[in-house]
């Protein structure tokens, strides 16, 4: 594996700096994310050239590092939200939850509505209309009678929806448990 040789290391290093630049914590934290994603590459996609590894990393890093800087404010105000209970005088324990539940609430709001962008800008024509609808709560049924199409094609929809998701490695939440 490519992970075992120093020589790729260092050069997988050099891509993480040039995403990074020079700050050391985040380039550590994205240089684990390369390696995580590296191993991922490899045993999916095994055979290919290090230079073709060292590509994907370039443009997986190039993806989270944009990602990662759009989703700055919201990590702040959740570090902010998230101090000891106690720690601010005149508050009691079930403000500071509160606090919490609502930090928690608006990260879920952002992390879904990236994942439904993500989806919808992958699919196309009426795959990405029932996906839309259901991402707005739509039934089956609903969206069967909205785009007057059958129940059996909305489900076939579904199911190519789900396999994109899982192809991007979007796990339903049965699985994450």
């Amino acid at each position: 594996m490519l992970m075992d040789d120093a020589s790729f290391l260092k050069r997988l290093g050099h891509v993480v700096r040039s995403v990074t630049g020079e700050a050391e914590c985040e380039r550590q934290e994205f240089m684990q994310r390369a390696v995580i994603y590296l191993w991922h590459e490899e045993e999916i996609r095994p055979g290919q050239r290090p230079a073709w590894y060292l590509r994907r990393c370039w443009f997986f890093l190039q993806h989270e590092h944009r990602h990662d800087h759009r989703m700055e404010p919201v990590k702040h105000a959740s570090v902010n939200l998230r101090r000891p209970i106690g720690s601010n005088p005149g508050r009691d324990a079930e403000d500071s939850e509160v606090e919490l539940a609502g930090a928690d609430l608006a990260l879920s709001h952002v992390c879904a509505r990236d994942l439904i962008a993500v989806l919808a800008n992958r699919l196309h024509g009426v795959a990405r209309l029932v996906w839309l609808d259901l991402a707005d709560g739509l039934t089956v049924t609903d969206i069967a009678q909205r785009r007057e199409l059958s129940h059996q094609a909305i489900s076939k929809h579904r199911k190519s929806i789900a396999a994109l998701a899982l192809d991007l490695g979007i796990l339903p939440l049965a699985s994450r448990l």
